[in-house]
């Protein structure tokens, strides 16, 4: 014999309009609704904004929650569900940001490698095109200069702090407040 399985939905709408906070189902004949199939397979809809029927406060208070977890304040709640909840989603949302700043980092790393490529390049046309030599160094410090100002620039776009967009394209503080002007 199976053991029973619950297929649960939590609607942030009420799915049949009736008000009531959860929708219970269960296996019927369509022919003859006395007839159960007794499969052990529910079906249970929770509508987060219910207003109507017998369910316990952790539950009420958990379709709270999910209806609008911003404006719920997770941390003084006594219901620990919604406290593991909500610690769940802070972490995933942790560990997108981190992806996101490594390829972040990573794509820096990658653009200055090309800038310093660039730089090594620039500099000794830019020696031999003005009939002198200017060095290897300055054309180098120039592409890297300008990589990290470009790059910057996507950074702030992005919504990421001066302080963030300083320690990794090591452009200072007050270079990169010049560039919110631009």
């Amino acid at each position: 014999m199976l053991r029973p399985s619950y297929i649960i939905f939590i609607c942030k709408f009420d799915p049949f309009g009736k008000g009531f906070y959860r929708y219970s189902f269960e296996n019927i004949c369509r022919e003859n609704k006395n007839i159960l199939l007794n499969d052990e397979a529910y079906k249970i809809f929770f509508n987060t904004t219910g207003y109507i029927g017998d369910i316990s406060r952790d539950q009420r208070e958990l379709l709270r929650y999910m209806n609008n977890t911003s404006a719920y304040d997770a941390r003084n709640t006594d219901v620990e569900l919604i406290k593991e909840i909500d610690k769940a989603v802070e972490m995933t949302k942790r560990s997108e940001w981190r992806h996101d700043d490594m390829l972040l980092a990573l794509k820096y790393k990658l653009d200055m490698s090309e800038a310093k490529e660039e730089g090594r390049s620039e500099g000794i046309n830019i020696g031999y095109s003005k009939g002198k030599i200017i060095g290897f160094t300055e054309g180098k410090t120039e592409g890297e200069k300008q990589r990290s100002v470009s790059i910057a620039l996507k950074m702030l776009k992005m919504g990421k702090s001066v302080e963030e967009i300083s320690e990794l394209t090591e452009l200072s503080v007050c270079e990169i407040n010049k560039l919110k002007d631009i």
